[in-house]
C-alpha cells in the first residue's frame, strides 16, 4: 500500500488544486474508503480561501465503499457502502480531506445504511429516501451537526416523539437547516422554518409545519403568533451578529429551552441582564466530532468540550439509528460532474444562489 498514490485536492493560493499523494496508512480503528461521490459545503470554500488552510486537503462530505480495514475494526467490513464527513483543512493532518478518490476515516464515524448504496445515473435527483452514493454524500456535515447539537449539547433523546412544543429553524435553504428540520420533527417538535419562501415545498417536505419568510418585516411576530408560549428550541443556521440576538429573543417557553448557533466564532453579544435562566446556549462545531482540537491556522482553534470525545460513539449510534429506520431523507441533488477532475466545478457552482439543492460530484 505504501507505493500506491491517490489524488487529493489541496488548498493552494485560494484555489483547490489536485496533488498526487501517497495512500494513507491505516491506524487502529480506521478504514480506507474508495470514494464514489462527494458534496460541497460553504465551509469548504471558506477553507480554500483562507491562508490558514494552505497545503491542507479539503472537503468534508463523502460516500463510498470500504476498501480496507485497520486493526480493531469490527463495525464494518470490506465491501460495505458507507458515508460520512471528515474534518477537511486539518493543519494537524494535512493529507486528510474528502475531496480525494481514496480517504482514511475512523470507523466509529461512518454512516451506515439498511440497504447497500448504488450509483444513480441521473444528474438531477429529487429529495427522497437515501438509496444512492450521490444522496448519501449530501449528509455528512448537516446530519452530523444536527444530531450532535440536539443529542449532546441540548441533551435531548434522539427518539421519536420524545419532545413537544415548537422548534424554530432559521436559515437560507442550507443542508444544515434541512437536516435540523427533519431531526427536530422526528423528535416531536412542530417546526417553524424561517427561510426564503422560494423553498417552501422543500422545507415542508423536510417536515416543517409552518414557513415564515425571513424577508418579511414582521417575521418575528409571525413566529411568536404561531408558536405562542411553546417555543423551546431555536436553531440559527446563519449566526450573523444580528440573527443570534433575534434567535435568542424567540424563546417563549418557561420550560428548559435551547438556542443553538451555527458558527462558534459568532457567539452572541447578549447582555447578561437579558439572559434567561431556563435557556441553554450552544455553538456546536461539526469538526469536534472528528478532531479533539480544530485549528484554523495559528489564530483560531476550537477544542472539543469536556465529555464530547467520550460521547462520539453514542452520537454516531444515534445517527445510524435514524438512517436504519429511514427517518432521514436526502435533499435534492444536482450532479455537476463526473470524476475527481470535476472538483473545481463544485466551487464555481457554489458561488451561485442556493435553491436548497445539494451539489455533488460523482467519482
Amino acid at each position: 500500500m505504501s507505493n500506491e498514490s491517490r489524488t487529493l485536492y489541496v488548498a493552494q493560493k485560494g484555489e483547490a488544486v489536485p496533488w498526487e499523494v501517497p495512500v494513507q496508512k491505516l491506524r487502529h480503528g480506521e478504514v480506507q474508503v474508495k470514494v464514489k461521490a462527494v458534496s460541497i459545503n460553504p465551509v469548504d470554500a471558506e477553507h480554500v480561501a483562507s491562508r490558514a488552510s494552505e497545503g491542507c486537503g479539503v472537503g468534508c462530505d463523502f460516500a463510498g465503499v470500504v476498501s480496507n480495514i485497520g486493526e480493531g475494526v469490527t463495525s464494518v467490513k470490506v465491501g460495505d457502502t458507507v458515508a460520512g464527513g471528515v474534518g477537511g483543512s486539518n493543519v494537524d493532518a494535512k493529507m486528510d480531506g474528502a475531496f480525494s478518490d481514496t480517504i482514511r476515516v475512523k470507523a466509529e464515524g461512518l454512516f451506515t445504511f439498511p440497504q447497500p448504496l448504488a450509483s444513480d445515473k441521473s444528474n438531477s435527483i429529487p429529495a427522497g429516501p437515501i438509496k444512492s452514493f450521490e444522496q448519501a454524500a449530501s449528509l455528512g456535515v448537516g446530519l452530523g451537526t444536527a444530531v450532535m447539537s440536539l443529542a449532546w449539547y441540548d441533551h435531548l433523546p434522539i427518539k421519536k416523539d420524545s419532545c413537544h412544543g415548537y422548534a424554530v429553524v432559521y436559515g437560507d435553504l442550507s443542508a444544515l437547516q434541512y437536516m435540523i428540520i427533519q431531526v427536530t420533527q422526528f423528535l416531536g417538535f412542530k417546526v417553524i422554518a424561517v427561510s426564503s419562501k422560494n423553498g417552501e415545498k422543500l422545507l415542508k417536505d423536510a417536515g416543517a409545519s409552518d414557513i415564515v419568510g425571513y424577508n418579511d418585516a414582521d417575521w418575528k411576530d409571525q413566529v411568536r403568533a404561531i408558536g405562542g408560549n411553546q417555543i423551546s428550541l431555536v436553531y440559527d443556521c446563519t449566526s450573523s451578529s444580528e440573527t443570534v440576538v433575534d434567535a435568542y429573543s424567540l424563546i417563549t417557553s418557561q420550560e428548559q429551552s435551547y438556542v443553538n448557533f451555527f458558527h462558534p466564532f459568532n457567539r452572541p453579544e447578549l447582555r447578561a441582564e437579558s439572559l434567561k435562566d431556563n435557556v441553554r446556549l450552544a455553538a456546536p462545531s461539526y469538526f469536534t466530532l472528528h478532531q479533539d482540537v480544530k485549528k484554523f491556522g495559528t489564530s483560531h482553534s476550537i477544542t472539543a468540550e469536556p465529555g464530547l470525545i467520550e460521547a462520539r460513539e453514542d452520537i454516531f449510534a444515534s445517527i445510524n439509528s435514524l438512517l436504519e429506520n429511514q427517518a432521514i431523507v436526502a435533499p435534492p441533488i444536482t450532479v455537476i460532474g463526473n470524476g475527481i477532475s470535476s472538483i473545481p466545478d463544485l466551487f464555481k457552482e457554489l458561488e451561485k444562489d442556493s435553491d436548497g439543492t445539494k451539489l455533488v460530484i460523482r467519482l
